[in-house]
């Protein structure tokens, strides 16, 4: 966070996404949706940083009266962070309209999972249709576990199921679009943490740009056959990513010690 004076209030500004409140998020990815960048999309975008709202009668006097041309001007920096590349790996949506997303980070999430959701998220990214959208966040957000025990559960989730998923499908098809744009956001943003554990001799230039990786030859390269395929399906998303980029790692020191022979 960073503090910003204006006259003699001094206020809190968030300087990354992840600083955002939940209700900043929504509002904004209200208005990010528009694409159209402007000196009036930051101007509003600078309310939302500031909490501006109709009711709060200083802060608007101030933006209204108090501040002139320049002054505004000086703070519109402090929105850049919105535009460049924003990173939100923090789950600001935990739960929607009785259904329950993944931890921050997607640290509770399956490799199976991160399959399926790649699968989605690529084909909304290429193709722009809003079901895929709707079938990502439908797998990523699932049911409360009927008998959830924080102490022992890692995931309050109940565990993915393609029947159930198609009935959150048409869920999820309801929700309002600003929250579905931040879950998007979170997805994308969540996603390269896992990306960066795989060494990038294994993954191209022009497939980190299209944002597709063949994940299932991650999956039979460590299961190494069909009988621990579940097994590693199943297992945490990091610990397998983990794994093969540690083993990726250690294969290719040892290809370079070949060569100096």
């Amino acid at each position: 966070m960073v503090s910003v004076q204006i006259d003699s209030e001094v206020f809190d500004l968030a300087e990354s996404v992840n600083e955002l409140s939940k209700d900043q998020l929504l509002r904004l990815c209200e208005l990010l949706d528009t694409l159209a960048l402007s000196k009036e999309h930051q101007i509003k975008a600078l309310h939302i940083l500031f909490n501006l709202k109709w009711y709060k009668f200083r802060l608007a006097y101030l933006f209204a009266i108090k501040l002139d041309v320049l002054h505004i001007k000086k703070l519109l920096p402090y929105t850049d962070f919105l535009y460049n590349q924003a990173q939100l790996d923090i789950n600001k949506i935990p739960s929607h309209k009785g259904l329950y997303g993944p931890k921050s980070r997607l640290e509770n999430i399956t490799f199976y999972e991160f399959i399926k959701a790649e699968n989605y998220f690529t084909d909304y990214i290429k193709k722009g249709e809003i079901q895929a959208l709707d079938k990502l966040i439908a797998l990523l957000y699932r049911e409360k576990k009927a008998k959830f025990n924080p102490k022992t559960d890692q995931d309050i989730r109940q565990p993915f199921n393609d029947m159930s998923h198609q009935w959150r499908v048409k869920e999820v098809a309801r929700w309002q679009k600003k929250y579905k744009q931040a879950i998007l956001l979170f997805y994308h943003s969540a996603r390269k943490n896992l990306i960066d554990l795989i060494p990038k001799s294994k993954i191209s230039k022009s497939t980190q740009n299209k944002i597709h990786y063949t994940w299932i030859h991650v999956m039979d390269d460590l299961a190494g056959n069909v009988i621990h395929i579940d097994q590693v399906g199943n297992m945490n998303v990091y610990t397998i990513l983990f794994s093969y980029g540690k083993r990726i790692r250690e294969m290719e020191a040892q290809n370079e010690k070949l060569k100096k022979l």
